[in-house]
């Protein structure tokens, strides 16, 4: 059976998996930065025209913090270089 193409959103989840496997060593992630990256991993669109990358307001919306909370979520991943 030839193999099916693969779809830009999968890499990126299998990117996103690769990322948590590196994670678990050190450093160790809250349950919210998990949760933000699962997101974000799931919600990221790469496109050969556009991207389309989840807003702070959208990761805000979807973990329950604040704007700002999801701000000093997303910078302590980006810190760690994890997005």
């Amino acid at each position: 059976m030839p193999k099916a193409e693969e779809r830009p959103e999968d890499a990126t989840l299998r990117k996103a998996l690769t990322m948590f496997a590196e994670a678990s060593k050190e450093p160790k992630l809250t349950l919210a930065q998990v949760h933000a990256l699962l997101y974000v991993a799931s919600e990221t669109r790469v496109d050969s025209r556009i991207d389309r990358l989840p807003t702070v307001s959208d990761i805000a919306r979807a973990t329950g913090f604040s704007a700002s909370g999801a701000s000093r979520l997303m910078s302590s991943l980006l810190k760690d270089g994890l997005v």
